[in-house]
């Protein structure tokens, strides 16, 4: 699937070509438009046009309004724990098979403040103690499961939300569309990539736009193939309602 990716801070710069003509606003776009193509212009930020679209190859639409993300936490009550006391951290962010564990062991007190300076695979995670309970929160983003001694009373007491159209997250939307721009080495030195467009600290609206586009396949019959396009736009929330809409909506007709 091609995954082409448009950060947009300044919604003015988002145009679309119909049909291989000049570049125009998004309202342009109608119900029997063809071969429609988005871009971003501007002396600092010009990109390039996406593949181009026709009327009912647009397959998925939806838009993500920005979300700061909610912190996951759970407690681990060592009051009636028996044996050796410990708790045991479970990182279930990376959502793998070989998850990343480790025992923390002494006191409640102890335990707390081990989990807290822990790093590496762990550093996504905190932990207080009040009497024998232990609270455990990890940062948005990323979860864990616990595990203690016997007779310790474990509870998930908020279940964590990941974030929507911070900043990291359109960085990483951002890397994720590069190879569709000819950026395709991104470890070997020196990679060459364009100046990043994201803006620290700016909220954006995430709207994501699944194609399926339809042509003739290349054996010269009369078959057609059809080719997986994802569009994902960040835009600037704050302030751009009308230009989200008018995005959505021009989108639509494509449906």
């Amino acid at each position: 699937m091609s995954k082409q990716v448009f950060i947009i801070n300044d919604p003015s710069t988002l145009k679309v070509s119909i049909g291989g003509a000049a570049l125009g606003a998004t309202t342009t776009v109608g119900a029997t438009s063809k071969e429609v193509a988005f871009s971003v212009t501007g002396a600092t930020n010009t990109v390039g046009l996406s593949s181009d679209f026709d009327n009912g190859e647009c397959v998925f639409l939806e838009d993500f309004a920005y979300y700061a993300g909610r912190s996951q936490e759970a407690t681990a009550n060592l009051s009636g724990a028996t044996g050796d006391i410990y708790v045991k951290v479970i990182n279930t962010s990376i959502g793998t098979a070989n998850l990343p564990m480790k025992t923390f062991s002494g006191t409640a007190a102890q335990i707390a403040a081990a989990i807290t300076a822990a790093g590496g695979d762990f550093a996504a995670f905190t932990a207080t103690v009040s009497t024998n309970t232990i609270t455990v929160t990890a940062a948005v983003n990323s979860s864990f499961r616990l595990a203690a001694s016997e007779g310790a009373e474990l509870i998930y007491t908020v279940t964590g939300k990941p974030s929507s159209g911070t900043s990291d997250d359109v960085l990483a939307l951002e890397e994720m569309g590069l190879p569709y721009w000819g950026v395709t080495n991104k470890v070997g030195f020196p990679v060459v990539k364009p100046t990043s467009k994201v803006v620290a600290g700016n909220q954006y609206t995430i709207v994501v736009a699944d194609f399926v586009t339809v042509a003739n396949s290349k054996d010269g019959g009369n078959a057609l193939k059809g080719e997986d396009v994802k569009l994902i736009f960040a835009i600037k929330e704050s302030g751009n309602s009308t230009a989200i809409s008018n995005l959505t909506t021009a989108l639509g007709h494509l449906l």
